[in-house]
């Protein structure tokens, strides 16, 4: 009976280990397994045999049909079909203006006219003519996915032939080096005082004492000695240390600096976990933080911490030492990304979404990315299935995409109250399969945008400000990411929510403070990628991974193959597709007249326009523009009205002339007879 109840005190559990362990079971764990063998690129024989055979018929494939033809010919249809575009646009503006006039030639009028039907006429040809190569494009897209796919995995696995190729032959450098270093230290230990023990032999021999270190090993950035002390023998424990010699003396700054300068590199001291031995440590870079200068993504994923994949992981980087740091955003929910060019920012952002789409299917994950920048750092993503909303590219749709954002989380902090759940973890152990949510990541690169838009950036900061405070439990987080870091692109209720920022360089203190709280990115070395990490109070330095556009491209391809992403339960009928966007503002020849008739007093004054517009101004350039246009025009009708140009005291303004008869040429406003003509004369200018 005793010896069945140590049995099973053997198996039980440690006291509390199963509220402070999260446990995964086994198939989820064999499915994160089958993800992160995408990051293995390292093919057997057979497999890559198959695979170069697989290739080469889809090549042969693809090449008897013509694929790389069609899209040169699709390409050369697209350019000339803006270019027609281009022309037709501009023939109809001139037709326009050339109708609005008082007496408007009708011989000019009808060659016009002819030229844009002919225009229509060439562009609707090219337009099904492409088509119709973009079916035929379509319907080869499969095999070239697959060859791709194929081509990319035959091309990951000799890349990483070829870096254990360079990895065996660094070794082999290692190991030479190691022994240099060795003995450079042991020479200097014999001419450091304290640290030997000079003795003569019978013959009057002088001799030196040393201690005894031995290569415990090595990274690619440091070598580790170890101080052997002391012994065990028969007789008990024996002291290796020479006469005289003691670990106060080795380990003091005096004697490290003259083993520094003996080998020229930085050598620290450092202890094990337990104190009882000593390692001397010699950085093998120019700098003493023993950090590398660039780190693969993909190396990242051999320690990814799969017992919290259902915190949802992403790579910070390097630290000292070579130990990897991920983080997860269920334990850091908020990440704010800054510094200035070239620090590694972006590059960042992409190793978390890249991490987060192949890692989780859209089911665990969806993202909403804004891209302040015209959509041109995250064009690569605009095809991923957990997108939850298109991509964002101008300011004024940024506060929809925030606003849904919203919707989502107060919906769920309701289910959580209905459920007795305290965040996303518990609800989904509560709930079915189908009725889990997913994780929701909101992405802005470049905050400095939103600045300047008047109450729409006040909103944006209040929609910031809610999502940062309450996102947490409902598993919505925010990354953001920003080159100018003042207080007015990051007010303080904001960044106190944010539990992780990173920084790269920073030019000037004061932009340190405001994004660690701290000076020390100011000194941060120049090196891509090199970044501050700070979690609360605690900053540390860190070299984040680097991500090739071979390895977004393989992430793309990896979360297509998750296939569509389901419907959001606590989002029936709210979804924001494109039409949820605000429209592009478009500006006209009409609008101008009517703002200078309507409020300022027939001015035409670009400069007052664009501060009576504020946000809705599509920029003072483009009222200058339109300004010209109706300078060089006058007399110009409008509303049934002919109205002049007239210069007082160095400003223009519009003079009412006669009014319209039965016998002068009108130019009507609204809709054309013409089927040719636009539905609206109005310049599309975006805001």
């Amino acid at each position: 009976m005793i010896n069945s109840l140590v049995d099973l005190n053997s198996e039980a559990p440690a006291p509390l280990e199963l509220f402070e362990k999260e446990v995964i079971h086994e198939d989820n764990q064999l499915l994160v397994a089958n993800r992160l063998e995408v990051f293995k690129p390292v093919l057997p024989r057979k497999e890559r045999g198959r695979l170069r055979k697989r290739a080469k018929q889809l090549h042969k494939q693809l090449n008897k049909a013509g694929y790389n033809t069609l899209c040169q010919t699709r390409h050369d249809l697209y350019t000339r079909y803006l270019e027609v575009k281009s022309n037709f646009a501009d023939l109809r503006d001139q037709f326009q203006l050339a109708k609005a006039l008082p007496e408007p030639d009708t011989a000019l009028l009808k060659a016009m006219r002819i030229e844009l039907v002919r225009l229509a006429g060439q562009g609707r040809a090219l337009a099904a003519k492409g088509r119709s190569i973009n079916d035929q494009i379509a319907a080869l897209q499969p095999l070239y996915d697959e060859y791709r796919q194929a081509a990319g995995r035959l091309e990951a696995h000799d890349t990483a032939k070829a870096e254990l190729k360079e990895q065996k032959r660094e070794e082999k450098q290692y190991v030479k080096e190691s022994k240099i270093m060795q003995s450079l230290i042991e020479d200097a230990l014999r001419r450091t005082p304290g640290c030997h023990h000079l003795w003569y032999d019978s013959r009057n021999r002088r001799h030196a004492d040393i201690p005894i270190l031995s290569r415990a090993g090595f990274n690619g950035d440091s070598h580790w000695f170890l101080l052997e002390a002391s012994e065990k023998t028969a007789f008990g424990w024996h002291t290796l240390l020479p006469y005289g010699v003691s670990v106060d003396t080795l380990t003091s700054e005096r004697t490290l600096q003259n083993l520094s300068v003996a080998v020229n590199r930085q050598i620290e001291v450092r202890r094990s976990s337990t104190g009882s031995q000593i390692y001397f440590l010699v950085n093998r870079l120019d700098s003493p933080d023993g950090l590398p200068r660039k780190v693969l993504f993909r190396r990242m994923f051999d320690f990814y911490p799969l017992s919290k994949h259902q915190l949802m992981p992403w790579p910070a980087g390097v630290m000292a030492g070579r130990r990897i740091e991920w983080k997860t955003f269920g334990e850091i929910p908020h990440v704010l990304i800054a510094g200035s060019s070239q620090s590694g920012k972006s590059n960042e952002i992409n190793c978390i979404i890249a991490t987060l789409v192949m890692m989780n299917s859209p089911a665990e994950c969806r993202l909403i990315l804004i891209d302040n920048k015209g959509g041109v750092e995250f064009t690569h993503w605009r095809e991923l299935p957990h997108l939850l909303t298109p991509m964002v590219k101008i300011v004024d749709n940024v506060l929809p995409a925030l606003q849904l954002a919203e919707k989502m989380m107060h919906r769920r902090l309701a289910m959580l109250e209905a459920v007795k759940a305290k965040d996303i973890t518990a609800y989904n152990k509560r709930v079915a399969t189908s009725e889990q949510w997913a994780r929701v990541v909101v992405v802005i690169d470049e905050l400095a945008t939103i600045l300047d838009q008047g109450p729409l950036t006040k909103e944006i900061h209040a929609s910031m400000k809610v999502l940062t405070a309450m996102g947490r439990a409902c598993g919505i987080h925010m990354v953001m990411c920003t080159q100018y870091s003042g207080v007015d692109v990051l007010p303080g209720p904001i960044k106190a929510n944010l539990a992780a920022r990173m920084s790269g360089a920073m030019p000037d203190g004061s932009a340190s403070m405001t994004v660690l709280g701290t000076h020390e990115a100011k000194e941060l070395q120049r090196i891509p990628g090199r970044m501050l990490i700070a979690v609360g109070a605690d900053s540390k330095e860190i070299q984040t991974a680097y991500i090739s556009d071979f390895d977004i491209e393989q992430a793309v391809i990896k979360a297509k193959e998750y296939g569509p992403a389901p419907d959001v339960p606590e989002l029936q009928g709210d979804e924001l597709d494109t039409e949820g966007f605000i429209p592009v503002k478009v500006f006209g020849v009409k609008d101008v007249l009517d703002l200078a008739l309507d409020e300022l007093n027939g001015q035409l004054s670009a400069q007052k326009m664009h501060k009576l517009l504020d946000i809705d101004s599509p920029g003072e350039k483009a009222l200058k523009r339109f300004v010209k246009r109706i300078q060089d025009t006058a007399p110009i009708e409008h509303n049934g009205q002919i109205y002049g140009i007239k210069k007082l005291k160095r400003a223009y303004y519009l003079t009412p002339q006669s009014a319209h008869t039965d016998n002068q040429p009108t130019h009507t406003e609204g809709p054309n007879e013409d089927p040719l003509e636009p539905d609206s004369e109005k310049e599309q200018v975006y805001a």
